[in-house]
């Protein structure tokens, strides 16, 4: 079984990995939009983009001196997203509650999503967050078995919108597909998709080993 010190060797390993591709984490144009469900059964939806690029359409759509803070700043960008995005699962559309924005080089805006059916036959997401920056793309990923086990691009050649349909089983894409990136910035959008699951990993270590102490300290009181 790993031990707690090869944990922290890989994690060591990988956080290294991250800080070469560092340099791909500063690109304006790419994001991507990843849709999961919690241990607790919510929903949410993640928007993750360059600080440069949530404040560049801030900027753009409300004017530079719109904000004076932090806080003012956030809330700009929670109605650009209410906005510019809206997510339709079998005709209905879905309900966005409880909105986060947690400021950073890679910036995150993070909302609970509401109304998702158990069984899902078409999908219509649009997430034009970024549709005023020049070449913008977005990596959409629905992560459970619920959803289609693809991904997706939002860009302004399919005006950052994927309509989908299930039929025999299969996902179809109604609305034609974006450009897949490029593979100079392949390893950006990676370093976004994988950031959130390693975060999930840490969680689950960190609960395994509370547990683990938890029945050692358990075992040794009995004793």
């Amino acid at each position: 079984m790993p031990t707690k010190k090869n944990y922290m060797k890989f994690f060591s390993i990988f956080l290294l990995l991250l800080m070469s591709l560092g340099s791909y984490a500063h690109q304006p144009d790419l994001s991507t939009v990843v849709v999961s469900k919690t241990d607790d059964g919510k929903y949410v939806m993640q928007i993750t983009g360059s600080l440069t690029a949530f404040e560049g359409e801030v900027d753009y759509i409300f004017g530079k001196n719109a904000y004076k803070t932090a806080d003012e700043f956030r809330e700009l960008v929670i109605k650009h997203f209410r906005k510019n995005t809206s997510f339709i699962v079998n005709g209905q559309a879905l309900v966005f509650v409880k909105p986060e924005v947690i400021l950073g080089h890679e910036t995150k805006l993070v909302v609970e999503v509401l109304g998702l059916p158990e069984q899902i036959n078409s999908i219509d997401l649009k997430s034009s967050m970024f549709s005023d920056m020049y070449n913008n793309q977005s990596v959409v990923m629905m992560i459970g078995k619920e959803f289609p086990n693809d991904k997706y691009i939002l860009n302004n050649d399919n005006s950052q919108q994927i309509k989908l349909e299930t039929k025999d089983g299969k996902w179809n894409n109604i609305i034609q597909a974006g450009s897949i990136p490029d593979a100079k910035n392949t390893f950006y959008l990676l370093l976004l998709l994988v950031i959130p699951l390693v975060y999930f990993l840490v969680k689950l270590i960190k609960r395994k080993n509370i547990t683990l102490t938890e029945n050692s300290n358990t075992i040794l009181f009995q004793s």
